[in-house]
């Protein structure tokens, strides 16, 4: 939780920043109506999560419901797949599956006239799906659900007036509520992760 206090706090002074320099340069920012990426999960801190899995993939896209001046609202799917590296921490289930709806707040700063840093904060709902199929509960070994709060950054590059690509990283802590022995619950319910991203925006 501290690392993400820090992060927020991290964004926060960025957006700041940001606002004093804004006359230093032209904003030049479209309007957004949509975004489709892909990721690449990575489990990090000492959680379930990191020691006993590995990121496999991941996919989302988001609709940006309000734009004004640089702010943007957002919401959106997530979905991400681990595969089981460790039992003993985890269980016989060869994979993970974490998806969840989510809305993120987004703050644009130009740095150039076809390329912007987005940092951002976002929650998102949690569903956590233990083995079976990708939307399924056939095969399932467990299902749990929670809630994810996160922030990181996004930069995009204009290739066209409505057309973008980018890349980011976003941090996220995840909360679940697995009944456990006090002294395992931050380790099955306190769930880091570093998620890079890739993808394409109009």
């Amino acid at each position: 939780m501290k690392k993400l206090l820090s992060l927020i706090t991290l964004l926060a002074g960025i957006i700041l920043h940001a606002q004093q320099q804004q006359d230093a340069v032209k904003a030049y920012l479209p309007r957004e109506y949509f975004k489709i990426y892909f990721c690449a999960p990575t489990g990090v801190g000492d959680n379930v999560l990191a020691k006993a899995h590995r990121g496999d993939y991941g996919f989302g896209f988001a609709f940006t419901f309000v734009q004004y001046r640089n702010f943007q609202l957002n919401g959106g799917f997530k979905y991400l797949q681990y595969k089981t590296d460790d039992p003993a921490f985890a269980t016989t289930a060869s994979n993970l599956k974490l998806s969840g709806i989510y809305g993120e707040i987004l703050y644009k700063v130009p740095v150039a006239k076809k390329v912007s840093i987005n940092p951002q904060v976002l929650v998102s709902s949690l569903d956590m799906n233990i083995g079976g199929s990708a939307f399924s509960v056939k095969k399932s070994k467990g299902r749990q659900s929670g809630i994810t709060f996160g922030g990181g950054f996004d930069v995009d590059y204009e290739i066209d007036r409505h057309a973008k690509v980018y890349a980011g990283a976003i941090y996220t802590m995840s909360g679940l509520d697995t009944r456990t022995a006090p002294e395992l619950d931050k380790f099955y319910n306190r769930l880091g992760q570093l998620n890079i991203m890739l993808g394409f925006k109009i």
